[in-house]
This record gives structure tokens, C-alpha cells and sequence, in this order.
């Protein structure tokens, strides 16, 4: 039984030292991870830090320079295109106009040659129409007549709602 004893202290002893090398090394791994981001202590990282930015601000404000001047190009392009631009655009108004006016001209209805010719046609439309409308009305008054007869279902028990001679 000492034998046991022993055993299980030396291994429980074996355990503990593993724990704490474990522990250790994680100790040092975090410290060296933690002071290599924040406590540097070269200065080529504060001059890399500096010259990046001092780039990044140049291209900026070359940027916004070549901006600005393109901006002032098309200015000047605009203004100088102008006046052409405003000849062509009186010259297409005066092509809309004349071609409104030949328009209007074409579409006014001419008198017709034959009067008492277009006379009897427009009667004849006329009383077909009619002839038509007359249809049409007796069959709408027939299906009236007949559509009471059909069968229906009250409004209460098609929509679900219960009514108080229901119950």
C-alpha cells in the first residue's frame, strides 16, 4: 500500500509541475505577444508609421488637386461648347415647329366632297348603332329578369357572420 501511496503522490507531484510549466509558458508567450505590439522600442516603426501617413496625405491632396482641376476643364469645355450648342438648339426648334405646323395641317379633317353621300353613310352608322344599343339593352333586361330567379346564398351565411333569426 506505501508502494500505491508513493505512486499517486509522484504522479500527482509529475501533474502539478506539468500545470504550472503550462502555465508559465503561457505567461511568456502573452507577455512577449502584448510588449511586441505596444512597447516597441526601435523608432523605424514610428518613422514606417509616419512615412505611411505622410504618403497617404500626399496622395490625398494630389488627388483632390487633379480633381479640382478636371473640374475646372469641363467648366471651360462646357462654357466654350455653349454657344454652338445653343445655335443647334434654336435650329431644332425651328425643325419641331415646322414640322408641328405641317402636322396640324394634316391632321384638321377635310369636308368631304359628296355631302349627301357622307350624309347617308353617317345615317346608316347612326342606325346601326341604335339597332345595336336596342340589343344590347333587352339583352341586359333579359338577364336582370332572369338573374332573380337564381339562387343565392344570404350574404350573412357566405361571409360566415350569424344572424340574430339564425340562432
Amino acid at each position: 500500500m506505501r508502494e500505491h501511496m508513493r505512486i499517486t503522490t509522484i504522479s500527482i507531484r509529475h501533474n502539478h509541475f506539468r500545470i504550472a510549466l503550462s502555465a508559465i509558458a503561457l505567461l511568456v508567450f502573452l507577455l512577449c505577444s502584448f510588449f511586441s505590439r505596444t512597447g516597441r522600442a526601435d523608432t523605424n516603426s514610428t518613422s514606417d508609421e509616419f512615412s505611411i501617413k505622410r504618403d497617404y496625405m500626399h496622395k490625398r491632396v494630389n488627388d483632390f488637386y487633379d480633381r479640382q482641376d478636371a473640374l475646372d476643364k469641363q467648366d471651360r469645355d462646357r462654357e466654350s461648347a455653349a454657344d454652338e450648342i445653343r445655335d443647334q438648339r434654336v435650329e431644332q426648334a425651328k425643325k419641331n415647329e415646322l414640322a408641328r405646323q405641317q402636322f396640324s395641317k394634316e391632321r384638321r379633317e377635310k369636308p368631304p366632297e359628296d355631302l349627301k353621300n357622307w350624309q347617308r353613310e353617317l345615317d346608316a352608322r347612326l342606325a346601326q348603332r341604335e339597332l345595336e344599343r336596342q340589343e344590347f339593352v333587352k339583352r341586359r333586361d333579359e338577364y336582370n329578369r332572369e338573374s332573380r330567379n337564381f339562387d343565392t346564398i344570404p350574404p350573412e351565411e357566405e361571409l360566415g357572420l350569424e344572424s340574430e333569426d339564425n340562432h
